[in-house]
């Protein structure tokens, strides 16, 4: 919630230099989540798009195995290690639909042994994705490559011109 209100005032300032004709927010992993917090704000400003990269929209069960590991609650605070859960309130609530969404998701196969089925080490696919969302594409990259890796890049910047990604289905 403080960094949604953080991300709401950002917004502010940037509808306060003139006027806004387009409104797009890329957001990886829990920046993600901060978007849909954003959203949920009844004062939260129009949007044309949203791109998720990542992001574990049902919180993540890797999360809810270490939230009590000291590490843990230490790199993503205590709140934010807790809301991670797919048991917390934040995640169970309805994702927001502004505009045209789309997710991209790590698929390294089955990655990570403490995650049941595919996933990108960190986050299962079922865990990134949303019913709703425009387009999804699976990448073969695991949770941090994939926030930096250049075809992550295009195919958001593809999805921000033209409302779909340039590849469909999974990339190998």
């Amino acid at each position: 919630e403080q960094h949604a209100a953080r991300l709401a005032a950002a917004v502010e300032q940037i509808h306060a230099t003139g006027p806004v004709h387009e409104l797009h927010f890329v957001g990886h992993s829990m920046g993600g989540l901060v978007i849909e917090q954003y959203l949920r704000s009844a004062e939260a400003r129009p949007t044309t798009g949203c791109v998720y990269i990542a992001v574990p929209h049902h919180g993540a069960l890797l999360a809810d195995l270490r939230k009590h590991w000291f590490l843990f609650r230490l790199a993503m605070g205590t709140a934010g290690a807790q809301q991670l859960s797919p048991g917390d309130p934040l995640v169970q609530q309805a994702i927001p639909q502004p505009g045209r969404s789309g997710t991209i998701v790590g698929d390294l196969g089955e990655g990570n042994a403490s995650i049941p089925g595919r996933d990108d080490g960190t986050v299962a696919v079922d865990e990134a994705t949303f019913d709703g969302a425009t387009a999804t594409i699976r990448l073969p990259f695991g949770h941090t490559r994939i926030a930096y890796d250049p075809v992550t890049a295009r195919e958001v910047l593809h999805f921000l011109r033209t409302g779909a990604f340039a590849t469909v289905g999974v990339v190998r």
